[in-house]
């Protein structure tokens, strides 16, 4: 018996730019571009985007924000989980 099984794939595009008025890198990245989507803006919904402080050539301070993360901590901490305490914890 043979059983076929896809492996996951995540297609990812960045950007990444030091420009000459800042002291800092700042990065785009999106991700998840192989899922099947509607239109191709809806593919673009999974992004990252963050910062990097040069503080000394040994010290950096980095900073990002995901909104696919943010998506799946907003429905973690809406979901109203049940009550699991017996009648004598009461």
């Amino acid at each position: 018996m043979t059983v076929l099984q896809t492996l996951p794939l995540d297609i990812t595009i960045g950007l990444s730019s030091v420009l000459n008025i800042f002291p800092y890198c700042l990065s785009l990245n999106f991700h998840r571009l192989n899922d099947d989507q509607d239109t191709f803006l809806k593919r673009l919904n999974a992004y990252t985007f963050g910062a990097e402080f040069t503080i000394s050539p040994t010290l950096l301070l980095r900073g990002g924000y995901s909104i696919n993360k943010n998506k799946i901590y907003r429905r973690l901490r809406n979901r109203e989980l049940p009550d699991f305490r017996s009648e004598r914890d009461s």
